[in-house]
């Protein structure tokens, strides 16, 4: 009967550890995405100031600059283009945070206007958008073999290899979660072998 009560005692707080760090784990992945956002929405803030006296903005050198920083910040640290795998996924997240009036990007706040015709100009630019820069060189490759003859078949193909990207790379963060939590239960279960082994002898 106590060596029961052990057992469950100690089943319980593994039980309790287990969630926490499931809970940590999340709220780091989370903790992330926001702290790359302060950080980038400082830096895009010094860029976007430049333009500030000039009446009339070109579009297109503005668009360079911001590209310029965004590929700094990535090749500075690679790990965030899992977060942010291209520049409009991460104009469009600085651009929620504008919409939501968060702190951390309030010094963004006066070019709102200026960052979405950045992000329209670079989509119009980069039209898909969706894929990671590989995959965009891909698409467009293929889109270089369009032909007067050939147009309807070009943007079928472009359409559907584009949305088998897309799908793959859902996948792909689908499973990278799951083989972390597979891990962490994996771990947690032989922790509790070696807990009941012991407390067995």
């Amino acid at each position: 009967m106590e060596n029961e009560l052990i057992v469950l005692t100690v089943l319980i707080m593994l039980y309790i550890i287990m969630v926490f760090g499931i809970v940590y784990w999340l709220s780091l992945n989370i903790d992330e995405k926001q702290n790359h956002i302060k950080k980038t929405a400082r830096g895009l803030k010094n860029v976007l100031k430049e333009y500030d006296k000039e009446e009339m903005v070109d579009i297109q050198k503005v668009s360079d600059d911001v590209k310029l920083l965004y590929d700094e910040y990535i090749q500075e640290l690679p790990n965030v283009k899992k977060i942010f795998p291209n520049i409009i996924v991460w104009l469009d997240s600085i651009l929620l945070q504008l919409s939501l009036e968060r702190k951390r990007v309030q010094p963004l706040e006066k070019y709102y206007k200026l960052l979405k015709n950045v992000r329209d100009f670079l989509n119009t630019n980069n039209p898909y958008s969706n894929c990671t820069q590989y995959q965009q060189g891909i698409l467009k490759d293929i889109n270089g073999l369009k032909s007067e003859h050939n147009i309807m078949i070009v943007d079928n193909i472009i359409g559907r290899t584009e949305s088998e990207f897309i799908r793959l790379e859902n996948n792909i963060k689908k499973n990278e979660r799951s083989n972390k939590l597979s891990i962490m239960i994996g771990v947690v279960g032989i922790i509790i072998s070696i807990i009941l082994a012991i407390i067995k002898f």
